[in-house]
């Protein structure tokens, strides 16, 4: 089981030390958010304001289409 911690440990590191010198995912991740941001405020809010109660459910929608776009393109880096 220490192995296995340990392979994962140094995977996990050396893709931290990939996106850290490219910030790729970065860049899209923030133009992804903010594109998220203006999704939702053109389609929910009405005469100035938003609805109560959306404001969890447009959190968690963005947390999971975000996560999709990151954990994908970490596995277009992986081709050879």
């Amino acid at each position: 089981m220490t192995a296995v911690l340990r392979a994962a440990w140094l995977i996990a590191r050396k893709d931290f030390t990939i996106e850290a010198r490219s910030r790729e995912i970065i860049a899209t991740a923030a133009f992804f958010a903010v594109a998220c941001v203006l999704v939702f405020a053109f389609s929910l809010v009405t005469d100035g304001r938003a609805p109560e109660g959306v404001a969890a459910g447009v959190l968690w929608v963005r947390v999971a289409f975000l996560g999709t776009l990151s954990v994908l393109r970490l596995f277009v880096r992986r081709r050879p």
